[in-house]
């Protein structure tokens, strides 16, 4: 039941109520807190007191955050139904009041098929309407079967439609991102053969690991079928385990065999991941590669969508404490030296540290750090410091210092202010945003607000009765 219900798990939490209950909450590998397929924190099985059920769960009830009996969608209960060999028959998806709603998969009744003379074997699973006919999900399939080699280990999960055709538009989606939270989750779903696209995906394996060794995406002609939407044009998985079975060398193949660029975001990352682990168990580093070789990847790929820009980075290093909270984070060349990123396009940092408050593991505290791993000043307010040019042939320049700023304006004319800036709405990654800025004159009486709304670090404009203003910053 776990392996077709609770993919997003990957630590199961129980808890035995005494009043025959069995609750359980939701971990990720990393130890913080998981969600399940309908959105849910945990859930409360109902335990059979007698009968032919006696000892199993009968009914689920899926649980919030908040705790409240709800999750994404109507979902909030489900009907568990036993065969003769005491194997899950079928699972009924219930709203609060007992209607029969669309669950997991589409199905409002999701069926599982065992072998014949296997009874415990899973063939297959079924997605089955209200009345529990076979009907095709919005993914445009109705049953996923399952082959496995003597080892019981799955070789191929294929698609097929209520027809009884393998279905030629099967999902053809898989995002893989960088952070080490999310790709040590996708990481572990590899090693449990969980990563699935297009009409069929096989599974190979050697003689020394339990994961696959090779992961592949093919079509309804057994040929590849490479990734759409996603991790774009890739077909296949090539996977390298260390001595203690973590995997530490990760591929992206192409339909033609050869390597191709993971896609994050829509940028072009590597074509390779080498992963270094701590005593823990937590990624300590990730390397990226391009045809073997080094690569400074994309500021874009690294943020999973931020704009960044280009950068120097080829390896992230990692600290966490003993929570397994992710603490810090280093950026490193090729040639293995600090490098940085920018904050607010203005100060450099060449690391991350985070600060777990009490109870609190989703919302850290983030301190800059500088190349020798120590705290920076990275206030949001340095942002508008430098030289700004108007545009325009006869434009204003302003130049911006701690506290005072020089107005020169056409043919020679000059007038200074101090200033003090307030209400500031930045994003951190690109300086896109707005601040205010409260300016006195030092030899007249003339002072004003002014709001200056950022497209990107190095552009702003404001505006006034007149007409709206626009600086590019110049490179001192």
């Amino acid at each position: 039941y776990h392996f077709m219900e609770n993919l997003s798990l990957t630590c199961p939490i129980y808890m035995l109520a005494p009043d025959g209950y069995v609750k359980e909450k939701y971990e990720m590998v990393t130890g913080k807190a998981g969600i399940g397929n309908h959105g849910e924190a945990s859930v409360r099985y109902q335990i059979a007191q007698e009968g032919d059920n006696k000892g199993k769960a009968e009914k689920i009830y899926y649980y919030n955050s908040l705790g409240d009996n709800n999750s994404i969608g109507n979902v909030a209960q489900a009907k568990i139904a036993y065969n003769k060999k005491g194997n899950i028959d079928t699972i009924t998806y219930m709203d609060k009041d007992g209607k029969v709603t669309s669950g997991y998969l589409g199905a409002s009744i999701l069926g599982f098929v065992y072998d014949k003379e296997k009874s415990d074997v899973l063939n297959a699973i079924e997605i089955r309407d209200n009345n529990g006919v076979l009907k095709n999900n919005g993914s445009k399939y109705a049953r996923i079967t399952y082959s496995y080699d003597k080892k019981g280990r799955v070789i191929s999960r294929k698609l097929y439609n209520e027809a009884g055709d393998l279905n030629g538009s099967a999902q053809k989606s898989l995002s893989i991102y960088l952070e080490p939270n999310t790709i040590n989750d996708k990481l572990q779903q590899m090693k449990d053969s969980l990563i699935e696209a297009g009409a069929e995906t096989k599974y190979t394996y050697d003689d020394k690991h339990a994961g696959p060794v090779k992961i592949q995406f093919m079509g309804i002609d057994g040929q590849a079928a490479p990734i759409k939407d996603g991790a774009k044009d890739v077909a296949e998985l090539d996977i390298t385990y260390d001595d203690t079975d973590r995997i530490a060398d990760l591929k992206f193949i192409g339909s033609d065999g050869q390597s191709v660029p993971l896609v994050v975001s829509n940028a072009k990352g590597p074509d390779e991941l080498k992963m270094d682990y701590d005593e823990n168990g937590n990624i300590s580093q990730i390397s990226y590669f391009k045809n073997g070789d080094s690569l400074a990847i994309d500021g874009k790929v690294l943020s999973s969508g931020y704009e960044l820009g280009k950068t120097d980075i080829a390896t992230v290093k990692y600290k966490y404490d003993s929570h397994r909270n992710r603490i810090e984070a280093r950026y490193f060349d090729k040639s293995g030296s600090p490098t940085y990123l920018k904050l607010y396009g203005t100060t450099k940092y060449y690391g991350r540290k985070f600060e777990f408050a009490e109870n609190n593991n989703m919302h850290p505290k983030i301190t800059y750090l500088d190349a020798d791993g120590q705290v920076i000043n990275a206030d949001p307010k340095n942002i508008i410091q430098g030289t700004w040019k108007q545009s325009g042939k006869d434009g204003f320049t302003w130049i911006v210092k701690n506290g005072t700023m020089d107005v020169v304006r056409p043919y020679g004319m000059k007038r200074s202010y101090t200033y003090t800036v307030s209400d500031v709405k930045l994003n951190p990654e690109t300086g896109k945003g707005s601040l205010t800025m409260y300016l006195k004159g030092v030899d007249s009486s003339d002072s004003g607000t002014v709001q200056l709304k950022f497209t990107d670090a190095d552009h702003f404009e404001h505006e006034d009765v007149v007409e709206t203003y626009k600086y590019a910053r110049q490179k001192d």
